[in-house]
């Protein structure tokens, strides 16, 4: 057996030699250099850079998923005018007008964001017809903007043109083109406007039921953009709360969030909902320089759109290595039953209120005691608006759900001062609720 003397000896005489010297000293060299910069790397790195860079490989799926997606064609926009043209005949409406907003993107794909709203009238106008003709849209506008209005609209759609000079009122040059006439106006629609139409002698009301619902019924092709978005919003909560650790703060968390949409493909949020501990009771509060303490849940609520189509998330978190009290563990549970309950009653039903399926989910929160602390509705539609009709309120007896509604689904439990929890997904009505977000939470440690 060669003894340790033996060995340190042999160690001396080969580092004698040049080249084995100079190569063992070259190794140490490389190696107290590579821990050097890897510890003066990561204490350079600011919070945010940390928390970035741990999420991030687990969001490397989303690119290729969002890349993927298909924007709304023509021929649906031409079946959509179809379906208000003939629902204005048949409640025998002449025509149908709107602002460039949300309706006007929905009918005409022509958003704010390509004409902004003035003290000008930029109106479009869809008339009433029984038989399916790919409706043409009219378009009453400033004549010296005809050339701009052109560019935009190029051939994508049917349009014709009434304009009116700096000098002439708008809606009267519109009333001597129509005639009289009975015009239901878009629920976005501007007082001004409204009121211009009605003084030059148009008969105006205002938007339906039935209008309003031919947006909340989800196509195949809005369905895909939205499973799209919201599974993409979860999965950077899901890459996130394995890297949360006590000292992050909630502006460190939100400016994360947001590199991590950027890094998805997807626009950044103008305000993530990102609180901590006692913050997370105010259901709609901003993240502050409030620091993540030992043992407190971070409430993050975010969202994003893509080709306009809205995604909505929330989720509870705890870091992995900390615990939560017997208390924060009961409320966790607590909501994620009522979520349970509120997704199931989601089940296309012809006699299926949206009041019921608030109070199906509410019940178990008042029967469990903390009633008063669930302080608002369970849900609201999703699509082109982040918050759009129809609502899942107790209060909302009259409306009832349809196979293609998708609503969120977020019951909360606010304790002033103390907690808050909420959890929320998406959720496409069908002959059984369809998860857009594709997962669940399972628990604080499983978003």
């Amino acid at each position: 057996m060669v003894s340790l003397e033996y060995g340190f000896e042999r160690a001396k005489h080969l580092l004698k030699r040049p080249f084995v010297r100079y190569t063992f000293i070259g190794l140490l060299s490389l190696l107290f250099g590579f821990l050097s910069f890897k510890y003066v790397f990561r204490k350079s790195l600011n919070p945010v850079d940390e928390l970035y860079q741990c999420a991030v490989p687990s969001m490397i799926y989303v690119p290729p998923m969002i890349n993927k997606v298909i924007a709304i064609q023509e021929e649906e926009f031409i079946r959509r005018r179809d379906r208000l043209a003939s629902t204005l005949a048949s409640e025998n409406i002449d025509a149908f007008i709107m602002e460039p907003t949300i309706s006007m993107n929905y009918y005409a794909n022509i958003s704010s964001n390509a004409w902004g709203l003035s003290e000008r009238p930029f109106l479009g106008i869809v008339f009433a017809e029984e038989e399916s003709s790919g409706a043409t849209v009219f378009f009453l506008l400033p004549k010296f903007e005809l050339p701009r209005a052109k560019e935009l609209v190029g051939d994508k759609l049917n349009a014709r043109y009434i304009t009116w000079d700096e000098d002439e009122n708008p809606y009267q040059v519109l009333y001597d083109t129509l005639g009289p006439s009975k015009l239901m106006i878009d629920g976005t629609v501007r007082h001004f406007i409204a009121q211009g139409l009605q003084e030059s002698g148009f008969e105006v009301v205002g938007q339906s039921k039935s209008v309003s619902s031919l947006r909340e019924i989800k196509s195949d092709a809005e369905i895909d953009i939205m499973f799209r978005v919201n599974i993409a919003t979860v999965a950077v909560i899901r890459s996130v709360q394995p890297c949360l650790k006590p000292g992050i703060t909630e502006l460190d968390l939100a400016e994360t969030i947001n590199r991590l949409f950027i890094y998805g493909g997807l626009p950044p949020q103008d305000s993530p909902i990102v609180l901590f501990g006692e913050r997370a009771a105010m259901p709609h509060g901003t993240p502050s320089e409030r620091s993540l303490n030992k043992n407190e849940f971070a409430l993050i609520d975010i969202g994003t759109e893509l080709f306009g189509y809205h995604s909505d998330c929330t989720r509870t978190v705890l870091p992995n290595d900390q615990k939560m009290t017997k208390e924060m563990e009961n409320i966790w549970n607590l909501v994620f039953e009522a979520q349970t309950a509120g997704m199931n009653a989601l089940t296309y039903s012809n006699h299926t209120s949206c009041a019921s399926v608030d109070r199906i989910a509410r019940n178990i929160i008042r029967e469990a005691g903390y009633g008063e602390f669930f302080i608002h509705r369970l849900g609201h539609g999703l699509g082109l608006e982040e918050h759009e009709n129809s609502y899942l309120n107790s209060a909302n007896n009259n409306t009832y759900i349809q196979k293609g509604n998708i609503f969120t689904v977020e019951p909360g439990i606010y304790i002033p001062d103390k907690i808050g929890v909420r959890i929320e997904d998406a959720v496409l009505v069908s002959d059984f609720p369809v998860l857009l977000t594709n997962y669940r939470a399972n628990s604080p440690y499983e978003p």
